[in-house]
């Protein structure tokens, strides 16, 4: 679940227009390095989808006009993260965190607004790269926090990932954009190749 934060040095834009997390999938692979029992190091790569979504009603000469806004943005990340384990009465649990960085490649913005019985639809792809013209910029960075339970075939865990890099090249009167990702992941260890 992804949203963003909006804000310059005058409005937090995503309370103001009540920007909503949307589901979006967040997959790849990652490492275990161990170091002091009961410390490890985890790394690896992932494809992350983030953004947001926006939904608003207003009135306009009486009647409701309804505006929604999805914004979509897909990433390649490395996080580097620090793991600490223990073992409880048989039930093994973790805390991880440390820094990512992400590299976007694609995204898209998804509008419709109804109003007066009618629907109008514009999808628009959002440029990206290293110049300023573009819409947002190629790489973001933060910090993942996250714990879980490793269940020995299996492990559950339950991430937050706080962007703290401005997305886009727009910074007048503080004017910045930063990814939020929460993520629920399923993974099944390798274990015969870790050290």
């Amino acid at each position: 679940m992804s949203t963003m934060t909006v804000k310059d040095n005058d409005y937090n834009y995503t309370d103001e227009l009540n920007y909503k997390y949307k589901p979006g999938l967040y997959a790849g692979f990652l490492h275990e390095f161990k170091y002091i029992n009961p410390v490890s190091i985890e790394t690896g790569i992932a494809f992350s989808m983030k953004g947001y979504k926006v939904k608003d009603d207003k009135q306009v000469n009486g009647k409701t006009a309804t505006l929604k806004v999805s914004v979509n943005l897909y990433y390649i990340e490395l996080p580097l993260n620090l793991k600490i384990s223990n073992n409880v009465e048989g039930v093994k649990f973790f805390f991880i965190a440390g820094p990512y960085i992400g590299a976007a490649f694609m995204g898209d913005v998804k509008a419709e607004l109804t109003y007066d019985g009618k629907t109008e639809k514009e999808d628009k792809d959002i440029t990206i790269g290293m110049d300023n013209d573009k819409d947002m910029k190629v790489f973001d960075f933060g910090f993942n926090f996250g714990f879980g339970l490793d269940f020995k075939d299996v492990q559950l865990s339950l991430n937050y990932s706080l962007g703290l890099s401005n997305v886009t090249y727009v910074s007048k009167n503080g004017y910045s954009t930063s990814n939020r990702l929460f993520t629920f992941t399923a993974g099944i260890p390798l274990r015969m190749f870790r050290y």
